[in-house]
């Protein structure tokens, strides 16, 4: 039988399991080959083609510190348990193609002096590639990470081929040196992509990366951490990501980093012509730099908040039509309520007082709807600032003054800004 004559070439030949530090010469083929215990490759040198191919690991499989000096096969392998492939070197290719991690894998400190293919490979728990070497092509194209992905520290020499790879976890590429192009098209996007301290010779582009369906429709996006990398080498629209910030920034330091990213983003957005991203972005920077500041007095904070709900920080002027009519509305039915006495009392306009039928000037608080358009009159000329007569405004009332005054003043910032929306959307003039 195939799988016993492959025992005992394991077992008596070759004399791997268990072992270090054995030169191993001549081709070695474990296709189909299960590994039912610990596989213990460990300080191993193959110096011609191993075959693991299809071969399931149901123990852990150990390739610490081991060379693999000729083709490398790992397609199809099912790997049950920890894979360890720790400071390996791969002088020739090394192809996982469709291989399955089921547990975690570490290619930590590895050197892929050759191609890798990692094509359509699984890797269902963590994986680690912090500070591997990559020489040639590193291909991951349609490869699957279900749990974390590390590749802090990796060194790509050749191109980075990450099309239409899935990252459904937190992604880490911190500190990684992209030396030739890294190409993420059509690449599943996670819920946590980490950027920082990255290097690249060429533009990492991630315009055409694309959320997951389900997490689209619920309008969750993938949060992006670029502090300390040079914004300018990427390519993004701001349809997909969001700038990552913690909820609370814990001091001066981190909002400065913060307040870069958002500024060199912003520029980024504005030169490639992504209006849309650059406004989505500037109005949450607007938010940030105020509300998130820890040195942010309260009265900024509260400016901040009266900025947005006024006019989306500028983003939408027509809500002036909006704000005025409300206040309009809000002032109009105070001074229908205490008519008789603001026209008496307070602030007396004379044609709008002859007006008004002497019985309904009887007392201070009167319901009567017969009143309420002449307090619209009333209210409009103060609001508008038609005529402001300090000659007739009784200042012994002070509160009702004070009052009056506030609608008045409230009136200018609409006119205003009712004047600039009318003149910079060319409604006249234009």
């Amino acid at each position: 039988m195939k799988r016993v004559t492959l025992i005992a070439l394991f077992l008596c030949t070759f004399k791997v399991y268990g072992q270090q530090n054995i030169k191993i010469v001549e081709k070695y083929n474990y296709e189909f080959y299960q590994f039912d215990s610990i596989a213990d490759f460990r300080r191993v040198q193959f110096d011609s083609t191993a075959n693991f191919s299809i071969a399931k690991f149901y123990s852990k499989a150990i390739f610490l510190y081991s060379n693999f000096n000729s083709t490398a096969e790992f397609s199809g392998v099912n790997f049950n348990s920890t894979a360890d492939f720790l400071d390996l070197q791969f002088h020739s290719e090394a192809y996982f193609f469709n291989a399955k991690f089921g547990s975690t894998a570490d290619f930590s400190g590895t050197q892929f002096k050759s191609k890798v293919d990692f094509f359509e490979t699984r890797f269902s728990s963590i994986v680690y590639f912090l500070d591997t070497k990559f020489n040639s092509q590193a291909i991951f194209f349609n490869t699957k990470f279900d749990s974390t992905a590390h590749f802090h520290g990796v060194q790509f020499d050749s191109l980075a081929y990450f099309r239409d790879a899935r990252f459904n976890h937190l992604t880490i590429f911190s500190g990684v040196h992209f030396k030739d192009k890294a190409d993420f098209t059509s690449v599943i996007l996670p819920d946590f992509l980490d950027f920082r301290e990255i290097k690249s010779a060429e533009i990492v582009d991630l315009t055409k990366t694309k959320l997951d369906s389900a997490k689209a429709a619920n309008g969750q996006k993938c949060y992006i951490d670029l502090r300390d990398s040079p914004i300018e080498k990427f390519r993004l629209t701001y349809d997909n990501f969001r700038v990552w910030k913690p909820d609370t920034i814990p001091d001066r330091l981190n909002f400065q980093k913060l307040t870069e990213v958002y500024e060199k983003l912003l520029k980024n957005f504005k030169d490639n012509g992504y209006t849309s991203s650059y406004e989505t972005l500037d109005k949450e920077y607007q938010a940030f730099k105020d509300l998130q500041n820890p040195d942010a007095s309260i009265s900024k904070r509260l400016f901040n908040r009266v900025n947005y709900y006024w006019s989306n920080y500028g983003y939408n002027k027509e809500w002036i039509w909006f704000w005025t009519t409300l206040f309009l509305a809000v002032f109009t039915l105070f001074n229908w309520l205490f008519f008789p006495y603001l026209i008496k009392k307070v602030y007396a306009i004379d044609r709008i007082k002859e007006a008004c039928p002497k019985k309904l000037l009887k007392s201070k608080k009167q319901l009567n709807f017969r009143r309420i358009d002449l307090a619209f009159l009333y209210t409009a000329f103060i609001f508008f600032g038609f005529k402001m007569s300090p000659e007739q405004i009784n200042f012994k009332n002070t509160r009702s003054v004070t009052f009056i005054l506030f609608q008045y003043i409230i009136g200018l910032i609409c006119v205003g800004y009712l004047i600039n929306f009318i003149i910079s959307s060319g409604l006249i003039g234009g």
